[in-house]
């Protein structure tokens, strides 16, 4: 992204021309069928599912588990009897990206550098509840039970994430999550949310190349420049699950902004964070 840009207006048009041409996952697809020879097909797809159409009723049959686990995920997170606030300009801010992208470094930038923001992390609710481990088949026989193709307990988090989502934002307190919304549906079920506790909704565009994703994720040293074939699969099944933002979903947001990945934690929080004030 140029650094010639100076003037607020027009860096702000030319986030929203980058943001109107050819979105970021198209990029990414390219990118993978480019560089790697694959296509949806060939990467054995797993389709993101709409978690709260097919959970909706999941906190009325299992109230009292569902009641218990929120207080017990308020005491662990530091989230019980949190003072009211008075934030007028409260935000519910959320990622668009695929793992690898720089996410996590930039949810640190946020939390930072907005006051009075509560950090929530998908990975904690999971390990917190337990969903996992001796309990992964249980609750994929929830799913299942429920027409998840593909049950994942990730699903399940969500439901609680959603909750202490509502909670914060409705204290006055800004939100920020440790975790991509790529699908159209899911950002318009977390517009919904934030619109009913009267608090803006901010979108995070990373722009990452996929290359450098895939070398952000594989784990061992000695693959890093030899990533493997199943990393870069597991990588891709993001990037065809993502949808772009259009024209028409863009305009119910408050703000997107559009962050190069490739950057430095330091030239991204020079570049962006004051937008998030």
């Amino acid at each position: 992204m140029s650094h010639g840009y100076d003037n607020r207006k027009d860096y702000k048009k030319l986030i929203i021309i980058q943001v109107m041409t050819n979105g970021l996952f198209s990029r990414l697809r390219e990118e993978i069928k480019e560089k790697y020879g694959l296509t949806k097909r060939s990467i054995n797809f797993v389709p993101f599912e709409d978690w709260r159409k097919k959970l909706q009723t999941y906190p009325i049959e299992f109230s009292e588990e569902y009641t218990t686990n929120l207080e017990f995920l308020k005491r662990k997170l530091r989230l019980a009897n949190l003072p009211r606030v008075n934030n007028k300009d409260k935000k519910l801010i959320l990622f668009v990206g695929i793992p690898g992208s720089g996410k996590t470094t930039l949810v640190k930038i946020v939390a930072e550098s907005v006051p009075n923001t509560i950090f929530l992390r998908g990975h904690d609710i999971v390990d917190m509840l337990h969903l996992y481990k001796e309990n992964v088949e249980l609750y994929r026989k929830r799913l299942k039970v429920r027409g998840f193709e593909h049950p994942d307990p990730w699903y399940i988090s969500y439901l609680y994430q959603e909750q202490l989502t509502s909670d914060c934002l409705n204290l006055g307190y800004n939100v920020v999550f440790d975790d991509n919304i790529r699908t159209r549906v899911n950002r318009m079920g977390y517009h919904k949310l934030a619109r009913n506790c009267h608090a803006g909704v901010v979108f995070i565009e990373i722009d990452t190349p996929f290359e450098t994703c895939v070398r952000r994720t594989t784990k061992r040293e000695e693959d890093k420049y030899e990533a493997s074939d199943k990393n870069v699969r597991f990588i891709a099944n993001f990037a065809f699950q993502g949808e772009d933002i259009s024209e028409r979903e863009r305009k119910k947001y408050d703000d997107i902004i559009v962050i190069d990945g490739t950057k430095s934690p330091r030239d991204i929080k020079r570049e962006f964070a004051s937008r998030l004030r």
